[in-house]
């Protein structure tokens, strides 16, 4: 049997007539798709009107309630017919001045009142966010820049988006890039001048060789003397160790996965952070002066990192007795604080411990160092086989 496509009008016009059959509004309404209150409204409106009060009606409003009236409008054309140097700002002004027989209309109701009588032409809209175009791209080192001042430059590969402060005398000079993962080096007839830090790539670099580029020699860094710091950035592994030399060095498991500058003096590695220069950890150097010497990256060492003053600030997830357990001391907090996570400033001799209640201070009894920073997520219960 071909299924026959009926109206919006026989649908209602049907259900209407099953209803006056005497079949209940319920099942009519399930049966076409609709509550009950819509079967009664086509039922009024078929009274009414027949056939036609069945078809769609319009649900546009009468009327705007902030509308300006057709008596503002013809007024705001007068006044700017008779003054053709009045703007929007000033036939308002006018307006509330003289009196209007409506509310004063605003700024910007005057204005689109004139645009749309073609009074005056419509002003350029301000350019939003999405009218402009961002330099960056969707993976790092996709985007390269030069930056010349006075003159031109060729260099033998291209380089990160810097400045380096280039004088209009060194215009015309050709520029040598010494790049690899931790430093590049920038060079004018074989004497550096400048040196930052590498965001290269094993990748980027095979794609500069693939550009025109060589492999380049030792680091143009001038050696270190005997005894004399030097500097290293290694970064460290998840398990908190670092490769020095063909040594496994501890450094702290906290700093797993972070990149660091290790100052290597004759007894001691001190780690600190590239950035701020502030003192992580100590270690014992186990590296012979040979060793040093052959290190890769090295460079000759800056001011001491200094160690931080404040106290360390870690977070805490509470148990379900109310127990948070920080640098190896169990502190109870009542079961109140159950599954909550709070914030610690450790110090040598106190823990300071941000409560809902307030802030406790707990006398230190442990001297291990901080190990996590973050609160460890509640386990998961296994669902029952």
């Amino acid at each position: 049997m071909a299924l026959v496509e009926l109206s919006i009008v026989e649908q209602r016009c049907r259900a209407v007539l099953a209803v006056q059959a005497g079949e209940p509004v319920v099942e009519v309404a399930a049966r076409t798709g609709v509550s009950r209150q819509t079967v009664h409204s086509w039922l009024a409106r078929y009274a009414e009107a027949g056939l036609v009060g069945l078809e769609n009606r319009s649900r546009r409003p009468q009327g705007c309630a902030h509308q300006a009236s057709a008596e503002v409008e013809a007024l705001v054309c007068e006044l700017r017919r008779h003054h053709p140097r009045w703007g929007s700002r000033r036939i308002a002004f006018e307006l509330g001045r003289h009196g209007c027989p409506d509310p004063v209309p605003s700024r910007m109701t005057v204005y689109r009142i004139l645009v749309r009588h073609g009074l005056i032409e419509p002003a350029r809209r301000r350019r939003g966010r999405k009218d402009y175009v961002r330099w960056q791209r969707s993976r790092p080192m996709e985007l390269w820049q030069m930056d010349i001042v006075a003159g031109s430059c060729s260099p033998t590969a291209p380089r990160p988006r810097s400045s380096p402060g280039w004088m209009t005398a060194r215009s015309g000079v050709t520029v040598t890039f010494w790049a690899d993962t931790d430093v590049i080096h920038l060079l004018i007839a074989g004497v550096r001048l400048k040196s930052v830090r590498s965001h290269l790539s094993a990748a980027d670099l095979a794609a500069l060789l693939r550009q025109r580029g060589r492999p380049a020699g030792e680091p143009p860094l001038p050696p270190a003397p005997p005894g004399e710091a030097v500097e290293v950035d290694r970064t460290i592994s998840r398990a908190g160790h670092v490769s020095l030399g063909q040594h496994i060095v501890l450094a702290a498991e906290i700093l797993g996965g972070q990149r660091v500058g290790i100052r290597i003096d004759g007894k001691t590695l001190n780690f600190f952070d590239l950035d701020t220069r502030q003192l992580l950890r100590i270690r014992p150097n186990p590296l012979t002066p040979a060793e040093v010497a052959r290190l890769r990256g090295a460079r000759p060492a800056g001011p001491p990192p200094q160690p931080t003053a404040g106290p360390v600030q870690v977070q805490r997830r509470a148990s379900n007795s109310g127990v948070v357990m920080v640098v190896g001391q169990k502190v109870a907090l009542g079961r109140v604080h159950a599954g909550k996570t709070v914030t610690i400033n450790v110090t040598d001799t106190e823990l300071a411990i941000a409560c809902d209640d307030g802030t406790r201070l707990v006398r230190r009894t442990t001297d291990q160092p901080v190990r996590n920073l973050k609160a460890s997520r509640p386990r998961k219960v296994a669902a029952d086989a």
